[in-house]
């Protein structure tokens, strides 16, 4: 029987026998400046944040609701990510800009070492993956993103561990097209009273 054998410092990782870690971080909503996503083969990497877009999302964050999981098998990477917002608030980010979720910066005092660590390095052997199981809904489970017919709405996984909200246009190309998704976008889902926001991330990948 497979046996767990947890560190002794509280860095949220619990090793187990059989070659499975499983930590956690707390998730956090920020914006980079338009175009950086187009901008080269790296997706816009390590694009300096809008000032205080992050700020601005936290402040309609519901921090115990807000989560995300990680599973590592050997190289096999799982994970699982909502991040909870109050819709009833108006617009936080008023500012142009991309979308982006990356671990919350910076890290409050009252919280453990463990919410420091992003998803895991990708396998450079691969090409940056691409996760198409995201869900933008509100308090009955409606659909809010994508707004536009014949668009799928996707995350982009980048080099440090950042993701980019990105919208693939199928009805546009061959190829279809595909956009980083904005602050305005986002932000025309908040003001409705009662309105909770949730956003959720699923994906596979495989890991250095």
């Amino acid at each position: 029987m497979a046996t767990t054998s947890p560190t002794i410092n509280d860095f949220g990782v619990l090793t187990v026998t059989d070659g499975i870690a499983q930590t956690g971080f707390r998730s956090q909503l920020y914006a980079v400046a338009t175009g950086s996503y187009a901008s080269g083969a790296t997706f816009g990497s390590g694009a300096v944040e809008i000032a205080g877009s992050s700020t601005g999302y936290d402040s309609v964050k519901d921090v115990p609701a807000s989560r995300a999981s990680v599973r590592k098998h050997d190289t096999d990477v799982d994970f699982n990510i909502l991040v909870v917002l109050d819709g009833s608030a108006a617009n936080p980010v008023a500012d142009a800009g991309e979308v982006r979720l990356r671990v919350t910066q910076p890290l409050a005092s009252e919280n453990f070492t463990r919410f420091l660590v992003a998803l895991p390095t990708q396998d450079m052997n691969y090409s940056l993956p691409l996760f198409e199981d995201i869900e933008v809904l509100d308090e009955d489970g409606t659909n809010l993103l994508p707004s536009t017919a014949n668009t799928i709405l996707q995350a982009r996984f980048l080099y440090g561990g950042d993701l980019a909200f990105v919208q693939q246009d199928l009805s546009a190309g061959p190829p279809p097209t595909t956009a980083a998704l904005t602050t305005a976008e986002l932000g025309a889902l908040f003001g409705v009273i009662g309105r909770t926001i949730r956003i959720f991330v699923r994906g596979t990948y495989r890991a250095a």
